[in-house]
């Protein structure tokens, strides 16, 4: 069996979730596992294996857009602690003697991997950004850019990726060799879940930071919405506003006739393999949520908007049956094919 290190973003919860399930099979599998984390990842993850937190980065967002600076500010304050964190976790790294690491978008561990130089797999879908040859509006182009610059600096070189998502695009030349597409890694919970429709729509926010969102729901007064991502719970008008439960929010999410929400990876995947069609309004200047509600449009799953509006929403429920008869063909498969390849990986790397 092999020992293992794998290092998870803590910035929201998809990393985390999908990360879950990939570590549950290594774990079945008798691997010896250690998780680096920061954040949401190591707060859920620590009751469960031994976990250490790496003071990664994360994303400031005000009105729903990225805001580069403060970003930038904030995770330099915590430069000091990160050099902390730097040195403690080399001295566990070191005394672990890992055969491999496995990162989804975790810096640091993919640091120490290559410091150490010990095989390291990326399974994450930002790697897309830098290494497949994305079709998007020429406006994104400088974000693009940014973006390219970002996964290519902030992510160390892997031996392999897989580059996890729900749309598929062409592999750059110099990459082929070692870096592949795979369906969306999906929780155990979703993938055992009989969808319904209890005719409301299911409205999730990553940040709590888009204010204006209250009153487009309010201004569509003939649909019942559901509110998550506000951490509070209350009735106003049409809209039931929830805390998050993670059994709650499955509920609402099998129930639901469609999904409102930004444009992260996990919940665009979980409501598309259930059948519903999905309306992104993608945080602005973050160029992978563009990404994602860009080819949710081309695959005809559902509507990106840069700005949403009452009249967006009114559109997209009209167009709703159309997305509905698309996800009638979207490849609903499990986590048995990539789970597969990440065993071979792992028993390959573990030989050497």
């Amino acid at each position: 069996m092999a020992r293992i290190i794998y290092g998870i973003s803590g910035d929201g919860f998809g990393h985390t979730g999908r990360s879950k399930e990939v570590l549950r099979h290594l774990k079945d599998k008798g691997h010896d596992i250690l998780v680096f984390g920061y954040l949401k990842s190591f707060s859920f993850l620590k009751d469960y294996y031994e976990a250490h937190d790496t003071k990664g980065c994360n994303i400031v967002t005000e009105e729903n857009k990225v805001k580069n600076l403060k970003t930038l500010r904030k995770n330099l304050r915590k430069t000091p602690e990160k050099l902390k964190a730097l040195r403690n976790l080399d001295r566990i790294f070191r005394s672990f003697k890992p055969d491999a690491v496995i990162s989804d978008f975790e810096a640091l561990t993919g640091y120490l991997a290559n410091h150490h130089r010990v095989p390291l797999i990326s399974i994450d879908n930002q790697a897309a950004l830098a290494r497949a040859k994305l079709e998007f509006p020429r406006k994104y182009m400088l974000a693009s850019a940014s973006a390219k610059v970002v996964v290519k600096s902030f992510m160390p070189v892997a031996k392999e990726y897989i580059i996890t998502t729900f749309f598929t695009a062409p592999v750059k030349n110099r990459y082929k060799r070692n870096t592949r597409f795979s369906p969306p890694i999906l929780r155990s919970e979703v993938l055992e879940l009989e969808p319904a429709d209890d005719r409301h729509i299911l409205v999730y926010q990553t940040y709590d930071s888009n204010e204006k969102l209250p009153e487009i729901l309010k201004a569509v007064g003939d649909e019942k919405f559901i509110v998550y991502g506000f951490n509070v719970a209350k009735t106003d008008g049409n809209m039931t506003y929830k805390e998050f439960s993670a059994t709650g929010f499955l509920d609402d999410l099998k129930g639901s006739r469609a999904v409102i929400c930004n444009g992260g990876l996990t919940l665009i995947t979980e409501a598309l393999y259930l059948g519903k069609p999905v309306l992104s309004e993608p945080i602005k200047k973050h160029f992978e949520q563009i990404i994602n509600a860009v080819y949710l449009g081309k695959c005809g799953y559902g509507r990106h908007v840069e700005s949403l509006t009452p009249e967006a929403v009114r559109e997209f429920i009209e167009s709703a049956s159309l997305y509905e008869k698309n996800l009638q063909d979207y490849p609903k498969k499990g986590n048995d094919e990539i789970l597969k390849t990440i065993d071979g990986m792992v028993e390959k790397y573990a030989r050497q």
